[in-house]
């Protein structure tokens, strides 16, 4: 999948209508994949918005709690040299 983000995006479109309801792919699956798709599109404000604060089951699987933050952390950072960039230009 590395590299083929139109294949993602349509992978985890299709997981979410088929799964609804399921709360491991709606909380804990698809936030991260649709933050890193936001984030390949370099809009890091909507991959924080997707990664909202972990919850207790989400930071209870550590590996995935340690990816999730990873990816937020990016994000964070992303957007705050998206804006220094966007200061120092304007």
């Amino acid at each position: 999948m590395a590299g083929d983000t139109a294949r993602a995006e349509s992978l985890a479109q299709d997981l979410g209508k088929r799964f609804p309801l399921g709360t491991q792919m709606q909380s804990l699956w698809l936030p991260p994949v649709k933050a890193l798709l936001a984030l390949d599109r370099r809009d890091p404000t909507s991959a924080l918005n997707v990664l909202q604060a972990p919850s207790p089951i989400e930071l209870g699987n550590i590996p995935f709690a340690m990816s999730f933050l990873r990816i937020k952390r990016f994000a964070a950072l992303r957007r705050h040299l998206s804006a220094r960039m966007d200061d120092s230009c304007g």
